[in-house]
């Protein structure tokens, strides 16, 4: 599974790749420290995400948005 973090202007700020073994069917929890790929804090506002998981060659692809406040 990887999700991927976007601004709203569409620059990637974050990968996140999750093992298949690290995963389970149902409800998953992926943390997330509110970083960039250089480790910088994001600024408060509005991102979109995109889940994108894989199975038996079949790939699936969501994309969400996500507010950060703080």
């Amino acid at each position: 599974m990887r999700i991927r973090i976007y601004t709203i202007a569409g620059r990637k700020i974050r990968e996140i790749v999750v093992p298949q073994h690290a995963l389970q069917v149902g409800f998953n929890r992926v943390p997330w420290d509110g970083r960039d790929e250089v480790g910088d804090d994001i600024a408060n506002g509005y991102y979109l995400y995109q889940v994108q998981v894989s199975s038996g060659g079949v790939v699936n692809t969501a994309i969400e948005k996500l507010v950060k406040v703080r």
